[in-house]
């Protein structure tokens, strides 16, 4: 290593302990922002540990994850690392508690850490470390009626909820027909009419997929959500779309005596587009004023197009009808701009009348969701936080709620901050809001008696709407929350952590100049806000390329008798790419490209390929590393339904129980279980069967004699008739004897319900 790499890591390294000591600080509440691979699970353990270290109950510190799976990782570090602390040496135990606090412990505190794990595992339920919904249930539970909830309440989980949902919106789909003329058919009608089958079905999931954002929207009933639908637009209720188009057909003396007048000047431009536009303005003109609203759709043809968007037309008028009336291009204008602001008001009233009629429907799927789980007692994961955010929210019972929790909480931990919703976010809020007032902030002031909020993410990292999540809300609390430390005179510390442990200096780098860029860094960083990373890991070395676009090779277009090419004689991107990738690799293993960093040639196993998702693209980067004689570990995970093999045994299963399904059986018989090819043995046995295919295997696998003739003209292939009886024949034969316990194979034709274990 390189002298400068080696002070640049120092460096880094003594930033990174700085911050994270910083952070870790029970002292001061703390909102830290954390960019990937920085640390922020160790600085959440960290903190978690030095509050026990100065004397905090553990059931006074509550830890909020974003996951089970990173709920049980904190628990399993704090747990692993009590438990080093209650069996190590005094030396190696001094040393520990120092680099964590940044002072040699006393006595005190040294006898203390030995017995945190015991104090620990003595504490009822132990750490509380919970996802957000995980929380709310036991809230929930151990407060059941004052929430006004069944003791015996269950939480649903995503699944069961969608299908109660699928059968709420059934539910509500045969309660419309069953009344034809009620409020419930026309909504069903009116979505129907401007959603497709598929889009039907997909535009009132993507509705109903927050159910308490329906809820909250309908609360205080329908009619008053449609009045401030229609209000919101500029609106009145009484605005529909036929009111709107009868009275931009009224009479307007003043404008039409105009539009006459411009009118018969275009009929008489001799222009043909002219002559048609002004026929079409003089019969709307003359008609009365259903007539006139019969026609509208015609009469708006004269202004704007009648496809695409439908804008207004370059050219009203030709140099015709402008030599015969100078102003007829100016009265169309004017005409048109009324015309286009009743378009405009017509597209809202049509927009008011389409929401309304989908939030009626989605209102009377809720009312059967609702009563569904009300029948049996059940929650779902909205209603967990919905329900606990009006618990602790209910005047004079959240402090009593709060204080019942093992006697209160004082330090609540969040974690991955930035995918919190808002009604999450209120949860939180609801929860620390002593914490900054009353007498909550004057314990801040007593030895030991503080209380803090400490809140680790970044807006970088926000799964954008997963989850409801809102990432705007992350830098709004941080400054509320922010501002009322500050009002009450308590400690706050914002901590950026900048120094990464995951990744080399060469990747960072090239991250820090592409988003140097403004229009990179809009929407990632807030204002002047300058992204910048540090690594801990400055002996590494690295190298970032960007490597061209691949794209689709251009083929030409073959005649439709042309033989059909193997599949992969013009590959996919994705298969191009990958080919791409092995090829490299296996070049560096084959020319001996030295790792700097351990000082010997690079092995298969040093390289890590990392996808965007799993896709078809990890088939094809396994199947080239193999192609290319590059050893492969293999895919890392994969749906058993998709193998090859498992679909193979699935179709077997489907011929047993359907044996005249021929095209099963194909399947079968084409798979690897009997290998058959299309030309041999496939063909001769499907063409001109008298049956299925199953009863042509009952001719014993002769063979038309069309087929025998074009077998002798490839005399290499023996024994066909024989290949294909024989293969019919273990399809059919009866199972022989097994030994005692284990079931026979169910045969085609027979009932399932008889494929049982025969006695010995």
């Amino acid at each position: 290593m390189s002298r400068a790499r080696a002070i640049a890591e120092q460096r880094a390294r003594a930033v990174a302990d700085r911050e994270q000591r910083r952070a870790g600080d029970p002292r001061s509440s703390a909102w830290t922002s954390a960019s990937a691979g920085t640390g922020k699970t160790t600085v959440l353990v960290s903190r978690v540990l030095r509050l026990l270290v100065e004397g905090v109950r553990p059931e006074r510190i509550l830890c909020i994850t974003y996951t089970k799976a990173a709920a049980a990782e904190m628990a399993n570090r704090i747990d692993t690392e009590l438990a080093r602390w209650a069996v190590a040496a005094d030396e190696k135990l001094v040393e520990t508690i120092q680099a964590l606090t940044g002072a040699a412990p006393d006595a005190r505190r040294l006898d203390r850490a030995r017995s945190l794990f015991a104090h620990v595992l003595e504490t009822p339920g132990g750490l509380q470390i919970f996802t957000i919904h995980a929380f709310c249930q036991t809230v929930l539970k151990r407060f059941p009626i004052e929430a006004g909830l069944a003791p015996h309440f269950a939480v649903i989980d995503e699944r069961d909820a969608a299908a109660a949902l699928a059968d709420s919106r059934r539910a509500a789909i045969e309660a419309a027909r069953a009344n034809p003329g009620g409020a419930l058919a026309q909504a069903l009608a009116a979505v129907a009419e401007f959603a497709g089958e598929e889009s039907f079905a997909e535009l009132l999931g993507a509705l109903l997929a927050r159910p308490e954002r329906l809820r909250a929207a309908l609360d205080g009933g329908f009619a008053a959500f449609e009045r401030r639908l229609y209000a919101a637009l500029g609106l009145s209720p009484d605005d529909t779309e036929a009111r709107i188009v009868a009275a931009a057909c009224a009479p307007h003396a003043a404008m039409e005596a105009k539009l006459h007048i411009a009118a018969e000047a275009m009929r008489m431009s001799g222009g043909k587009t002219d002559a048609a536009n002004g026929e079409t303005l003089h019969g709307w003109l003359q008609g009365d004023a259903g007539a006139r609203a019969a026609g509208f759709a015609d009469y708006l043809g004269v202004y704007f197009t009648k496809t695409g968007k439908q804008e207004r037309r370059v050219n009203l008028v030709s140099k015709g009808t402008l030599k015969l009336l100078a102003e007829a291009e100016a009265i169309l204008l004017a005409e048109a701009a009324r015309l286009d602001a009743v378009r405009e008001r017509d597209r809202r009233a049509r927009t008011a009348a389409a929401t309304a009629a989908l939030f009626c429907l989605g209102g009377a799927v809720l009312a059967h969701y609702e009563h569904h789980k009300q029948a049996r007692a059940a929650l779902d994961f909205a209603d967990l936080i919905a329900r606990t955010r009006a618990l602790l929210a209910a005047p004079g019972r959240a402090a009593w709620v709060l204080w019942k929790l093992d006697g209160g909480i004082d330090h609540v931990l969040v974690d991955e901050a930035q995918d919190t919703s808002p009604e999450q976010w209120d949860l939180i809020r609801l929860l620390v809001d002593e914490f900054f007032a009353g007498a909550g902030a004057e314990r801040a002031h007593l030895p030991g008696g503080g209380r803090t909020l400490f809140v680790v993410g970044d807006f970088k990292q926000s799964i954008f709407s997963f989850q409801g999540a809102a990432p705007g809300e992350f830098r709004r609390m941080h400054a509320a929350l922010r501002e009322r430390a500050r009002q009450a005179q308590l400690p706050w510390t914002d901590v950026p952590l900048i120094v990464s442990f995951r990744s080399t200096g060469a990747v960072l780098e090239a991250v820090d100049k592409v988003f140097a860029l403004p229009e990179a860094r809009d929407g990632v960083a807030e204002g002047e806000e300058t992204i910048e990373h540090l690594t801990a890991r400055g002996g590494l070395a690295g190298l970032v390329e960007i490597w061209p676009t691949v794209a689709p090779r251009d083929g030409e277009d073959e005649a439709p008798w042309t033989e059909a090419a193997p599949q992969d004689a013009a590959p996919e991107p994705p298969a191009l790419l990958a080919r791409q990738i092995a090829r490299r690799i296996a070049a560096w293993i084959a020319d001996g490209e030295t790792l700097e960093s351990l000082g010997r040639p690079i092995h298969a196993g040093d390289v890590m390929i990392l996808v965007r998702r799993r896709g078809d693209f990890m088939d094809a980067m396994v199947s080239a590393l193999k192609n290319f004689g590059v050893a492969v570990t293999g895919i890392d995970r994969m749906r058993l339904s998709e193998q090859l093999a498992v679909q193979d045994l699935v179709s077997l299963g489907r011929f047993l129980l359907l044996p005249d399904d021929d095209f099963t059986l194909a399947n079968v018989l084409k798979g690897p279980l009997f290998g058959f090819d299309d030309d041999g043995d496939l063909f001769p046995l499907a063409f001109a069967r008298p049956g299925t295919l199953w009863e042509r295997r009952g001719v014993g696998g002769a063979l038309p004699p069309r087929a025998r003739h074009s077998r002798a003209a490839r005399p290499r292939r023996r024994g066909p008739d024989r290949r294909i009886s024989r293969a019919c024949a273990r399809l059919s034969a009866p199972p022989r004897a097994e030994p005692r316990g284990l079931p026979a194979l169910a045969r085609p034709g027979r009932d399932r319900d008889q494929a049982r274990p025969r006695p010995g």
